[in-house]
C-alpha cells in the first residue's frame, strides 16, 4: 500500500525549502536594511555585518534552490554558532533545544 502523500513528496520538500529560505532572507533583511523594524540598540556590529549577509544570501540560495547543500550548511553553521554564543552569554541550558535550534534542523533537512 502506497503512503497517502507519496505523490507530493517533491512538492513538500520544495515548499519547506522555500519557507526556510524566506525566513532566513527575512532575518537577514532585518539586520542589513532594518526591514520591517531596525535591530535593537546595543546589538554588536558583527551580528549585523557578519550574520546579516550570511542569512540574506544563504536564504536566497536556499529559497531558489541554487547551491542548496552549501548554503544550508553555511547557514546552519552560522545558527549553531549564534545559538552557542547566546547560551554561553546566558550561562543556562534549560532553553537550549527550544527555539534557536529549529533553524538548524529545518535547514539540514531541506538540503
Amino acid at each position: 500500500m502506497r503512503p497517502f502523500m507519496s505523490d507530493y513528496i517533491p512538492h513538500c520538500y520544495a515548499l519547506m525549502r522555500i519557507v526556510a529560505g524566506f525566513l532566513f532572507l527575512w532575518h537577514g533583511a532585518q539586520k542589513l536594511f532594518a526591514i520591517p523594524s531596525p535591530m535593537p540598540a546595543g546589538v554588536p556590529s558583527f551580528i549585523t555585518y557578519v550574520a546579516g549577509p550570511i542569512e540574506l544570501f544563504c536564504g536566497i540560495l536556499v529559497m531558489i534552490g541554487l547551491f542548496t547543500h552549501w548554503a544550508a550548511f553555511i547557514a546552519s553553521g552560522q545558527m549553531a554558532f549564534a545559538t552557542g554564543s547566546a547560551m554561553e552569554r546566558r550561562r543556562c541550558c534549560r532553553f537550549r533545544m527550544k527555539a534557536n535550534w529549529r533553524h538548524c534542523i529545518v535547514l539540514s533537512s531541506s538540503s
